[in-house]
């Protein structure tokens, strides 16, 4: 696959000052990709065991025979933001899951678990079964015990001979025993905790919402590495077996005291135009910093409010650098969504109505380029941490992202042993 700059335009692909020849071929190409992963083998679970187990993997795609060595390559380089976003979208106004978007997407995600689960199986890394629960929760089945059974088989702990895979036990049942498996161990107990709750879909009837509902596909929490505010402590667990209730340690230390301390959800979850994405992303962070501006009586043009709110919409997720502090990249990141919305937006508008009068010389659609891709890896960063989610000031003045569920009168909760806070009803 030869590379060129490339802008995406609702369900075209627009290479500047290309003919329509050619834009059509390379359309066609994006298409083909994207039917490929959407193929239902990326998508079932009992797949996982097949592809991560096997000495010599190869694909039957219609009556072409694949070397996986090959489709990892090419998952390799397409699991990129920027070139995600030009795989063809057919579900434009369709809400799906907050990172992936897409079944074509979804499926290159799936595809490049397979990937690690192989990887770590050749260097004799043996994966837990919370571990694998955690990678392979975009994979699905009809029978929905089999988001459990199928991933025993590769765990090398010992949740095969506490887990048995009967079919006579009801879903609820299933899930329960799983989960009080997880909450046993030593390591990280509470991390399966991050997919549990009702902000999550939950289908399940007789689930205790401290259970996830590992049969949705859409248990993406909000997660990162740099957070352990409960980790000073160890994680201390009771079960009350007659009642299905856990007790845990831990101390409130904030709460959500008026329903205008909060914003509007942020609906990244629908694919879009580009162009309306960015608008989307736009009004979002004007929101959000007159909400920070009124809330916490700062203003954006001071400098550090803008670290506040940064940190917070990405959840803290940025690049590890021993050269640039996370302060400089906030400052960077703030820099770049204001050029794009003052630079590129209105190209976008010019090509979207099929106007190329006027557009920049190549020098410029370098620069441009470097835009677009810098604000495609803020534009993931964000809605992987707020898609979903509402930004809050909360009762102590403190920024954060909380469920789109959330009610005042919750409060937010440090547990001994979670990486991160709970908000509590």
């Amino acid at each position: 696959m030869h590379h060129r700059p490339l802008l995406a335009w609702s369900q075209e692909i627009r290479p500047i000052g290309d003919n329509a020849a050619s834009i059509s071929r390379i359309a066609t190409e994006w298409t083909v990709i994207a039917n490929f992963f959407r193929n239902q083998w990326f998508h079932r679970m009992w797949i996982v065991q097949e592809a991560a187990a096997a000495n010599k993997l190869h694909l039957m795609y219609g009556n072409i025979c694949m070397d996986w060595i090959y489709v990892g390559r090419a998952v390799a380089v397409l699991f990129d933001r920027p070139l995600i976003d030009l795989l063809p979208s057919d579900r434009y106004g369709t809400k799906v899951n907050v990172l992936e978007r897409r079944p074509d997407a979804t499926g290159l995600q799936n595809a490049d678990t397979m990937l690690s689960l192989r990887g770590d199986i050749n260097y004799d890394i043996p994966p837990t079964l919370s571990r694998l629960l955690k990678q392979c929760r975009y994979f699905d089945s009809t029978d929905k015990r089999e988001k459990i059974f199928p991933l025993l088989g590769l765990a090398a702990d010992n949740s095969s001979r506490i887990i048995l895979p009967e079919y006579t036990a009801t879903l609820p049942a299933i899930y329960i025993r799983t989960m009080k498996y997880l909450l046993e161990q030593q390591s990280d107990p509470l991390g399966a905790l991050n997919y549990a709750g009702i902000a999550f879909p939950r289908a399940i009837n007789g689930l205790p919402s401290w259970v996830p509902d590992w049969s949705s596909v859409d248990l993406t929490p909000l997660m990162s590495e740099r957070f352990a505010y409960g980790m000073s402590r160890p994680a201390s667990i009771h079960f009350d077996e007659d009642q299905c209730i856990i007790y845990l340690d831990g101390m409130i230390i904030d709460s959500v005291n008026s329903e205008d301390s909060m914003s509007s959800e942020y609906d990244c979850l629908v694919p879009m135009p580009l162009a309306d994405e960015v608008i989307n992303l736009q009004h979002r962070l004007e929101e959000v910093e007159i909400l920070a501006e009124r809330k916490v009586g700062l203003h954006h043009s001071k400098g550090r409010p803008v670290l506040d709110i940064l940190k917070t919409i990405v959840a803290e997720n940025f690049h590890d650098s021993d050269e640039k502090p996370w302060a400089d990249q906030c400052g960077e990141d703030y820099a770049t969504m204001h050029e794009y919305f003052s630079r590129v937006l209105p190209l976008l508008r010019q090509l979207g109505e099929g106007n190329k009068d006027g557009l920049p010389d190549t020098q410029s659609q370098h620069t441009e380029s470097l835009v677009i891709e810098k604000f495609q890896d803020i534009s993931f960063r964000v809605c992987g941490a707020s898609g979903g989610r509402r930004f809050c000031v909360t009762a102590a003045r403190r920024m954060a992202l909380v469920p789109a569920c959330c009610e005042v009168g919750d409060v937010i909760c440090i547990i001994s042993g979670a990486k991160m806070p709970f908000l509590l009803r």
